[in-house]
């Protein structure tokens, strides 16, 4: 084993030469003995040649598990390692050809080594789910190209299994996940540029993502949409945030007035599948997003349920269940379940039922069921005395402050 430097010509400009450095070694081949590359180290290649001979033979060492009679410079070691792992990798192809007799040996525990350490588990799981839910092939489908499967499909396993930005996601691909072994990828020869891209390529097929998603996981699991949620929530940016024209001044829930905002809006179904998400301006009011994403679904009504043998429950906050809106539900036929806006909150004791005891089988929770003859709603009024006791509280400390 040994290095050699080559000349090569530049494909930019022919007049230029650059060197280029390889690892090699020469093996018998009948009566011939043939040279043959087992590693390009590349143009980047910057140890010493004095050092050559010792690294290619550290190297060979490490591959044939041979002890060394000398310890190395810790560099040069760290070197070593990585070109003997390297070589490992390339070559650990099973050979299916062999009988059981020849695959298994015994070994000596005593004696193994672990090198190279990477997670397997978890990336198992996560794979083994996205072919469940069809995902893989739904990818395909869109018209991803090979390159574009492989960083979409470790971004989303890299994305759950270790959040945070793309170029961390990059970095666990290539040294902490052994998801290659799985799906038959090196994210080693993907360039990082694939992964940054990738996220933009998924945003552009978000719709029909999402509806295959949400009718895989029903089929799965067959149940009955009867329930749908809709919340809203908010996030901040740092800096100016030039480029993203939803970016805008609002009211932040983290506190942030200092800081653009975007609105992030999503309806689950009672099983806590995502249905539908979608962004919006960080200026917007949580109340007027509401018609938008209703209409997008096509929740279904009261009347003509499309998806479902029931009816399908809308379940909003307060902040969403604007007059405007309720009016909206009830001219389309939908149910709902809101917070009310009312203030003065009559609460009859002695026409409520008790929902919740404590350990003395005394009523702590209390319930009172009221129908509006002007609107014809069903209102439910509930009563806490933790609650109360809790406001009340409040607000005596409030006066004591004033």
């Amino acid at each position: 084993m040994y290095i050699i430097k080559t000349i090569s010509k530049s494909k930019k400009d022919s007049t230029q030469n650059y060197y280029t450095y390889r690892l090699m070694e020469s093996i018998r081949v009948g009566k011939k003995v043939k040279k043959r590359t087992l590693l390009n180290l590349g143009s980047d290649f910057n140890v010493e040649q004095e050092d050559w001979a010792t690294l290619s033979k550290r190297v060979d060492e490490i591959i044939k598990q041979a002890p060394s009679l000398f310890t190395l410079d810790k560099d040069l070691e760290t070197i070593a390692q990585h070109y003997a792992l390297k070589i490992i990798s390339a070559q650990a192809v099973v050979d299916t050809t062999l009988n059981d007799e020849d695959r298994y040996k015994e070994i000596d525990t005593t004696t193994i080594k672990n090198s190279d350490i990477k997670d397997i588990g978890i990336e198992n799981i996560l794979y083994e789910t996205i072919k469940e839910l069809k995902l893989d092939a739904k990818l395909k489908e869109l018209g991803f190209t090979n390159i574009q499967y492989n960083s979409a499909i470790g971004t989303l396993i890299a994305k759950i299994a270790n959040p945070s930005s793309e170029a961390k996601a990059y970095d666990y691909l290539c040294n902490t996940s052994a998801i290659n072994e799985l799906i038959g990828c090196d994210y080693n020869k993907i360039s990082s540029n694939s992964i940054y891209r990738i996220s933009d390529k998924l945003l552009a097929h978000k719709d029909d993502l999402e509806k295959h998603l949400y009718t895989t996981q029903k089929a799965i699991f067959e149940y009955d949409e009867t329930i749908t949620l809709y919340d809203l929530t908010n996030t901040y940016f740092e800096g100016g945030v030039e480029g993203v024209e939803k970016a805008k001044r609002g009211r932040s829930k983290e506190k942030r007035s200092d800081a653009k905002i975007i609105t992030l809006a999503v309806m689950l179904d009672s099983s806590g599948f995502v249905r539908k998400s979608e962004i919006f301006d960080g200026n917007i009011g949580e109340a007027t997003t509401f018609k938008e994403m209703l209409d997008k679904l096509k929740v279904p009504q009261k009347e003509k349920n499309l998806l479902s043998s029931h009816k399908s429950l809308l379940i909003m906050d307060a902040g969403i269940a604007s007059q405007e809106n309720i009016d909206y539900l009830i001219e389309n036929s939908y149910e709902y379940l809101v917070v009310s806006r009312k203030r003065n909150k009559q609460f009859d004791e002695e026409k409520s039922t008790p929902v919740k005891l404590d350990k003395n089988d005394n009523a702590i929770v209390r319930a009172m069921k009221v129908v509006n003859e002007e609107t014809k709603e069903t209102e439910l009024f509930i009563h806490s005395t933790a609650r109360e006791a809790k406001e009340e509280a409040m607000q005596k400390e409030y006066k004591l402050f004033l």
